[in-house]
């Protein structure tokens, strides 16, 4: 996936965060859960830490881009996608009833502005199936964030 930013390519001085998930993560019914990311692609600015590896935590102020993905196993019921802040503050949802027999793939993105330093934001998963769902471990689960403006 080239990863692009708004002034121009990447540079030594871009402030990129590109982390992927490397098993399957079983998300209970009606239950709010984090999807760990135990694999960087890349992180020019220590975003991600294995310790906290749900976490991408701002190490600049300014305005990021974030966009998550998720790859769900096939059933019918009700999906979400959620990106978080600071543990408690649901900031961007993306979901609804998936009605493929197939797999279905989510995906939900937040510009915000004046993100401060050592705040962190995570991809939540959430569902209602009345059992387990499964977001999959593909190349189509991801968690980046992208720095556009650094406030000094």
């Amino acid at each position: 996936m080239p990863i692009y930013k708004v002034r121009g390519g990447l540079t030594d001085r871009s402030v990129v965060s590109y982390v992927r998930t490397t098993a399957d993560l079983t998300v209970a019914n009606n239950t709010f859960t984090a999807i760990p990311f135990p694999s960087e692609i890349v992180d020019t600015d220590g975003m991600w830490a294995s310790g906290n590896n749900t976490r991408l935590t701002v190490q600049r102020k300014g305005t990021y881009m974030f966009v998550g993905e998720a790859e769900w196993t096939s059933d019918t019921s009700n999906h979400y996608l959620f990106i978080r802040r600071g543990g408690s503050e649901y900031l961007a949802c993306q979901g609804g009833l998936i009605t493929s027999t197939s797999s279905c793939v989510q995906q939900v993105s937040l510009m915000i502005d004046g993100a401060s330093e050592d705040q962190y934001f995570e991809l939540v998963a959430y569902q209602l199936s009345a059992g387990n769902a499964t977001v999959k471990n593909t190349s189509l689960t991801y968690f980046a964030a992208y720095l556009i403006q650094e406030n000094l």
